[in-house]
């Protein structure tokens, strides 16, 4: 709202000219009690119309524009607004043409929030997916610690400092496979196994199921 306050559109000549034409009306419908739509018999007296009104549906107007983030021009579509809200805040129908417009915008909009909301549940859902995924794998990758095929819990954590090292020194956040491989590797005392690609293989899979690298196209990069 702040940043709408800050904008000064003003008014076309087509927005000009909507306004004569829904101030006129205005008038034979409320001050002089003329409704084109509405048999003799029911025609009465309204409000009346002065020069405030005019004012009031310039205003009307411009704040629309402003709500629709316009910064230079107030457009018809904005006085058609402000003549809609003016008469329902005079307890007055809409005209035809006016009504039908209303309930096209109306559908338009519940079209378009039912598709936001299709594309948010399916973002969502394949997130997660994703995140399911990247859990399950993390499981079975802790449940297979001391097998053949894992890696143990000490074994992972001295990797997991070694790989944060390699990236650290290196300087970038994108390396080979086979390169981080050795930098870890070049990293233990001569007195620790080094690592074989298979608990180099599991050890990465753990890491990429906590968020802390990805693997794309044998490269490994750092996340997190």
């Amino acid at each position: 709202i702040r940043y709408c306050k800050r904008l000064s559109p003003v008014l076309t000549e087509e927005a000009r000219e909507k306004i004569a034409v829904r101030y006129s009306e205005m008038r034979m419908r409320f001050q002089i009690g003329f409704d084109p739509n509405t048999p003799a018999d029911d025609r009465k007296p309204r409000l009346a119309v002065t020069t405030r009104t005019l004012e009031a549906l310039i205003r009307l107007a411009t704040a629309h524009a402003k709500l629709k983030l316009r910064k230079e021009e107030v457009l018809p579509e904005d006085v058609e607004e402000a003549y809609k809200l003016m008469l329902i805040a005079r307890e007055e129908e809409l005209p035809s043409e006016l009504q039908e417009a209303e309930v096209e915008a109306v559908a338009a909009a519940s079209s378009a929030a039912a598709t936001a909301g299709a594309m948010a549940a399916n973002a969502s859902g394949a997130a997660a997916s994703a995140s399911g995924s990247k859990r399950r794998r993390g499981e079975a990758f802790a449940g297979q610690e001391g097998e053949g095929g894992g890696i143990s819990a000490a074994r992972f954590k001295s990797m997991q400092t070694l790989v944060a090292r390699s990236f650290a020194t290196s300087g970038g956040a994108e390396l080979p496979r086979g390169e981080l491989l050795e930098k870890v590797n070049a990293g233990l005392s001569a007195a620790e196994t080094r690592f074989s690609q298979e608990e180099f293989s599991a050890g990465l899979a753990r890491l990429e199921a906590q968020n802390k690298v990805m693997i794309i196209d044998d490269e490994v990069h750092q996340v997190g």
